[in-house]
């Protein structure tokens, strides 16, 4: 069975580069072990395997962006891109019908407060 799998991402941020892949702005332990228990599952990453970024959305591992210091968790309730990771979430849906997404803990969380709002 294919899963997607969705990391979130993480305070800690490459900061060599003014841009570079999705896959490598992200430095912190925890998002490495998250990517690399998704990609030990993933038959294809580029199709399975997603970053929720605090500014850019929902991201491709391969997608080129710039360095930037939002974060979710430093976001009031009212800034939270929650209609960019709900849209991601039915986009995700729409597109993988029938597959299951699996959420790393970070995900989840934030998925549960997008619910209360």
């Amino acid at each position: 069975m294919k899963c997607v799998y969705l990391i979130s991402c993480v305070k800690s941020k490459q900061k060599t580069l003014p841009s570079c892949r999705a896959e490598e702005m992200y430095i912190s332990p925890l998002y490495r072990a998250s990517l690399s228990y998704a990609l030990s599952f993933a038959e294809n990453k580029t199709k399975q395997v997603f970053i929720l970024s605090a500014l850019y959305g929902l991201l491709s591992l391969d997608e080129t962006i710039s360095c930037y210091e939002k974060t979710l968790g430093a976001m009031s309730a009212s800034k939270k891109p929650h209609g960019g990771a709900m849209s991601a979430i039915s986009l995700l849906s729409d597109l993988i019908l029938k597959t299951p997404i699996l959420f790393s803990s970070r995900v989840k969380n934030m998925l549960r407060r997008y619910e209360n709002i």
